[in-house]
């Protein structure tokens, strides 16, 4: 840089823990539990702990209070409905927000941040077309500290939908900070 930055003074210092400290890893399952409410027995990977159901997954982390559930059939396919309409946007953030709540994530330092689509492309042979569509609409949070964007991969929330707002994925990634030092 041509100038030297500024001293910003005094800066806040953040750590985070393993898991929650308030709340043991087997408490935090127990309420995943009664909020997902699996029938399967859990695997337990070590690192997270996975609900394989017939009609979805559901994988807790244990260092964190992180989390992801996705349908088995609507995450993440290719073929869609004929005619089938994805939510609008404000319908989406709507029933994002909805599901937030339901399922008790910590947002404190979240905010909502944009949404996005997973698309799919293929090519009509008969054509020799590329036709593109959506499969379904994201609705994105980020977090940040005193107006400061965290960025990386263990701090995010997607809440993600099909047609006739059906939820098809959501995830959490996140380990709730505290403030350490002023530095």
């Amino acid at each position: 840089p041509e100038k030297i930055p500024e001293n910003p003074g005094e800066i806040t210092m953040y750590k985070t823990l393993l898991g929650d400290p308030e709340i043991s890893f087997d408490m935090r399952l127990k309420d995943y539990i009664s909020l997902f409410k699996p029938r399967s027995q859990p695997k337990d990977y070590g690192d997270s702990v996975v609900f394989q159901e017939k009609t979805f997954e559901l994988e807790i982390f244990r260092a964190s209070d992180s989390i992801w559930w996705a349908h088995n059939e609507l995450a993440y396919r290719e073929k869609v409905p004929e005619n089938s309409k994805l939510p609008s946007e404000k319908k989406a953030t709507e029933l994002a927000a909805m599901y937030i709540e339901k399922y008790r994530m910590k947002t404190s330092y979240a905010k909502y941040s944009h949404v996005s689509y997973s698309k799919v492309i293929v090519m009509d042979k008969k054509n020799k077309k590329e036709e593109k569509y959506n499969t379904e609409i994201n609705v994105n949070y980020s977090f940040n500290f005193d107006g400061i964007p965290i960025e990386g991969p263990g701090a995010k929330i997607q809440v993600s939908f099909v047609e006739r707002n059906k939820l098809c994925e959501l995830y959490y990634f996140w380990r709730v900070p505290k403030k350490d030092i002023e530095m």
